[in-house]
C-alpha cells in the first residue's frame, strides 16, 4: 500500500466518523440526520474506503523478483512467437 492509499483510507474512516455523528444528531425529523448523514456514509462505505483499498499506481517500482519473471515470460512468449511463426 502506498502514501495514497493510506491516506484515502484515513480519509474514508474520517468521513464515517462525520456520518455516524451527523445522524445522532437532533430528532428524527431533523433533515441533518435524514439527508446529508446517508449520504456521506454511502460515499465513504461504497466510493472513499473501495477506491483507497483497491487503487494501483502503474508508476510503481517492481521487485527484482518480479521484473525477473516478467523477463523470463515475455522471452519465452516472444520465442514461441517466433517459432510458430517461422517461415
Amino acid at each position: 500500500m502506498t502514501k495514497k492509499n493510506i491516506f484515502l483510507i484515513v480519509v474514508g474512516i474520517l468521513m464515517l466518523v462525520i456520518g455516524f455523528f451527523c445522524l445522532a444528531q437532533g430528532p428524527a425529523e431533523n433533515p441533518v440526520s435524514l439527508t446529508v448523514a446517508p449520504i456521506i456514509l454511502v460515499l465513504a462505505y461504497i466510493v472513499v474506503i473501495p477506491i483507497g483499498i483497491l487503487w494501483y499506481s502503474k508508476n510503481k517500482k517492481k521487485g527484482r523478483l518480479a521484473q525477473l519473471v516478467q523477463s523470463v515470460c515475455l522471452t519465452s512468449r516472444m520465442s514461441a512467437v517466433r517459432i510458430r511463426y517461422r517461415p
